[in-house]
């Protein structure tokens, strides 16, 4: 490889590893803050950019030494006569994009509240349809017992689901009942929560 083009790719790979520094304490300052997926795929990013930009310069450098009389040895050589090089920026891009694709940018402090009033719904949503069962069987849902016990009917079905279901899959649900005559993992949360609210 001609000088010049050690010294670019030089130049090259410590600028993006200054970078990757620079990436490397972001997802350290986000730890805590973030989903653990955010700080990892940073971290891939930062060990990522400055290998990858290397590894391009390398082989565009050798590729611009050819005229010279230089011959690469090894899988550059091979790189360069199998003609993949230019496809290699490309797939470095695609790689980079796959990883950003997997970042969760939603603070953990603002998740807390959208899981609060997911259960406080489901929450309402049980306790409506368990008084409306109650009054269908003579009984009086306003009694103390009956409210206890919707109370902690309510309560169990509220955490079971949460903790069985995603919140896609909730909200999935909340689109279309219907589904959940067809669950097998909510009749047994109802048989369950039945059997431990009396």
């Amino acid at each position: 490889m001609l000088p010049l083009w050690h010294r670019i790719r030089l130049g090259l790979t410590a600028t993006f590893a200054l970078i990757g520094v620079g990436l490397l304490v972001l997802a350290y300052s986000l730890s805590g803050r973030f989903p653990g997926s955010t700080v990892v795929v940073l971290a891939m990013i930062a060990l990522a950019l400055p290998i990858g930009i290397y590894c391009l310069a390398t082989v565009g450098g050798w590729q611009r030494s050819l005229a010279s009389g230089a011959n690469p040895s090894g899988l550059t050589g091979w790189i360069i006569r199998s003609k993949l090089a230019p496809v290699l920026p490309i797939a470095f891009m695609f790689f980079l994009l796959g990883l950003l694709w997997n970042m969760d940018l939603t603070p953990l402090d603002q998740d807390a509240p959208g899981n609060a009033v997911l259960s406080r719904s489901i929450n309402q949503a049980c306790v409506t349809s368990a008084r409306s069962a109650i009054g269908k069987t003579g009984a009086d849902p306003d009694s103390a017992a009956m409210s206890a016990k919707v109370v902690s009917y309510c309560g169990c079905v509220s955490v079971a689901l949460q903790r069985e279901y995603t919140r896609e899959e909730i909200a999935g649900l909340e689109r279309d009942p219907g589904q959940l005559d067809k669950e097998e993992r909510f009749r047994r949360i109802i048989d369950n929560c039945k059997t431990a609210s009396g």
